[in-house]
């Protein structure tokens, strides 16, 4: 007959039981409500992001907006940018982003952020977090509390460096 004795000390942390609030970053870069378009591109830019969160006032999650987002809308408006005889640096490197034009006047980040947002709990799994990237397709996910507040990010690259033993 097996033994049924109860094991001393602390369990291993696997994806099932470790909270995506262990491995997410805490430190996410995000825009406001409001934001114009081009201070949202300079800020992808200068950052190096691929999307960035949309908050209202209350630091609650109501869009995420990428880089698709923003060739989409550049798309759809027209690329404004005139030729000079000396572009300027921001112009160089929007033309070295292959279409990531972004020159609507006017246009603000409501008008090009998805709304409809796939975001994580802060205390649900990373295999939670895992599923949820793989099945809708998406690198990283928004982590915010009960109350809808953002309060940090997951991104693929987290899963892989905590599974890694990196983090």
């Amino acid at each position: 007959m097996p033994s049924m004795r109860a094991k001393n000390g602390p369990q291993p942390a696997t994806p099932a039981t470790t909270h995506v609030s262990r491995i997410m970053s805490h430190d996410v870069i995000t825009v406001r409500s409001g934001t114009s378009v081009d201070v949202v591109a300079e800020v992808m830019l200068s950052r190096g992001l691929s999307r960035v969160p949309v908050l209202d006032a209350s630091d609650h999650l109501i869009g995420i907006v990428s880089k698709t987002d923003l060739v989409a809308q550049a798309h759809d408006e027209g690329d404004t940018l005139q030729e000079t005889s000396e572009p300027s640096a921001r112009d160089k490197q929007l033309h070295d982003l292959r279409g990531f034009h972004v020159h609507s006047e006017g246009a603000v980040v409501d008008d090009v952020m998805s709304q409809q947002v796939i975001a994580i709990d802060e205390t649900a799994t990373v295999q939670r977090a895992a599923q949820m990237m793989v099945g809708s397709r998406v690198h990283g996910l928004p982590v915010v509390t009960a109350g809808g507040r953002l309060v940090g990010f997951v991104s693929t690259m987290d899963v892989l460096a905590w599974l890694s033993g990196l983090r």
